[in-house]
């Protein structure tokens, strides 16, 4: 009778274990599935609103799904791909981004401008995303890629109200078709927040020009101050204006400097520099 009990609670226990792996087998696929089903979703809705420049049929892309982004730092946690379309997305199957490869060669009598860029830029962003943002810039090309065929250009997302310096939608633009050609939208983590102001726009000013007073230099402040949430070195994140201005040191040299300013104190807590050019070349 032991022996029986024993080949009974065994098979049982087999049985059991056999299920148990089903159900995980099953969940695996259904998840995999689930990415696939959004990314195809988001083409789909990318293609019914003529953001995109692909006419193939979504229907019949065999899109799949690659193996889970192993980067504790990266907010993607999937990527889908499909012909030569990419899709990446978060722990939760929000699309954190999207790329299409298009071959084209750049015709100079072609190529849109800066600022439709911008602006088709601009449309194509409310219409993926709710979120509320902000033009930051169109980035400049770079000598090595000036053969580029997009323009890239950079949102400021929005944090407690406010712009947030460093967390960026950034989009690219194809600069002679005007289509979306990719997509980048991840969210900060959850971190600390210390959103309090106790100075104003001119405060700010006259703080940065204070700063380089004793210098004895010439500088202009290139525009408007920028109110936003800031990264500190520590990882909490502050409310701080953002000065641009140009400084001509005394050996006539030209450099551009942002200064961080804390909105609640009015300490300068970072500064960043370069070099634009030679004054006294001209």
């Amino acid at each position: 009778m032991k022996g029986k009990k024993k080949i009974i609670a065994f098979t049982l226990l087999i049985i059991s274990l056999l299920i148990a792996i089903g159900f995980t087998i099953v969940s695996l696929l259904d998840n995999k599935a689930k990415e696939v089903k959004v990314a195809k979703r988001f083409v789909e809705k990318l293609q019914k609103m003529d953001i995109i420049d692909t006419k193939l049929n979504v229907e019949k892309i065999e899109f799949k799904s690659v193996d889970k982004v192993i980067n504790k730092n990266s907010k993607t946690q999937y990527i889908v791909v499909g012909e030569n379309l990419g899709i990446n997305l978060d722990s939760k199957y929000v699309v954190t981004g999207f790329s299409e490869k298009v071959k084209e060669d750049i015709s100079p009598d072609s190529i849109i401008d800066k600022d439709n860029a911008k602006i088709l830029a601009e449309e194509y962003v409310s219409k993926i995303t709710n979120e509320k943002f902000e033009f930051k810039e169109v980035r400049e090309v770079k000598e090595e890629e000036k053969k580029s065929n997009t323009y890239t250009i950079a949102f400021y997302k929005y944090v407690k109200d406010y712009p947030c310096y460093d967390n960026e939608i950034v989009v690219n633009i194809n600069r002679t078709s005007g289509k979306l050609q990719s997509y980048t939208n991840q969210s900060i983590n959850k971190v600390k927040y210390n959103i309090k102001k106790n100075i104003d726009l001119e405060e700010a000013k006259n703080i940065s020009i204070e700063y380089f007073s004793k210098l004895n230099i010439k500088l202009q402040i290139v525009k408007e101050p920028l109110l936003s949430v800031t990264l500190r070195v520590d990882g909490e994140f502050e409310l701080s204006y953002v000065v641009d201005l140009n400084v001509i040191t005394n050996d006539g040299k030209i450099d551009k400097y942002k200064l961080f300013i804390n909105a609640e104190s009015g300490e300068v807590v970072n500064r960043t520099s370069e070099l634009i050019q030679d004054s006294t070349s001209n």
